[in-house]
């Protein structure tokens, strides 16, 4: 190989890694998606006929893709979740319960700073609990639920995470396709942390 071809062999290969360099610049928060996990537990319960409440914590595995990934959002996204999830539900003397299913949820993010995002949304899904009440039967149920909290992005080596803190008002009934149907409510606080990818 004469020197002429060494030259722009090696041209060539520096052009090649500051592209690759370039092309890995940070992406912007607000278009990134996520996996992770929510932990969360009712603060304001449902207090059931027995006079004891409803108490259920949730263990949610959450995984979020942005609608609108394009280079000039910045401000402003839409966001579709996916939460299967298991709730272990404590009443008061007895043994625990279980509620068991997947959200779908919607939810807008608006940028606070380049690392801070706040969040709202709604989300609903099929679920089953295995208790029944005299405000709710068992057996499949939906739930739904309004959502507002925020989103803080920590730096990291390779990839950054994500944590999450929220609060949800969930409503839980079946449409009347079992009764009784009154319907459960619940306030739950949450904490998460995801990847972010």
């Amino acid at each position: 190989m004469n020197i002429i071809n060494r030259k722009y062999t090696i041209l060539f290969c520096l052009l090649s890694i500051s592209a690759a360099i370039y092309g890995q610049e940070r992406q912007s928060y607000i278009t990134q998606k996520s996996k992770g996990i929510l932990v969360g537990a009712g603060i304001i319960n449902e207090i059931l006929f027995e006079n004891y409440s409803y108490r259920v914590s949730q263990f949610i595995y959450n995984y979020s893709i942005p609608l609108l990934n394009q280079n000039n959002i910045k401000k402003h996204n839409l966001v579709i979740q996916f939460e299967p999830q298991i709730n272990p539900v404590f009443l008061k003397g007895e043994k625990m319960e279980i509620e068991a299913g997947v959200n779908v949820g919607l939810i807008y993010n608006y940028r606070l700073s380049e690392n801070l995002l706040l969040d709202a949304g709604i989300g609903s899904g099929l679920h089953y609990i295995t208790k029944e009440t005299n405000l709710q039967a068992k057996g499949f149920i939906f739930s739904d639920n309004f959502i507002l909290g925020v989103s803080r992005r920590i730096k990291g080596g390779i990839n950054d995470w994500e944590l999450n803190f929220q609060i949800r008002f969930r409503h839980l009934s079946n449409l009347d396709l079992n009764l009784p149907n009154k319907g459960l409510d619940s306030f739950i606080l949450y904490i998460g942390v995801s990847k972010l990818f």
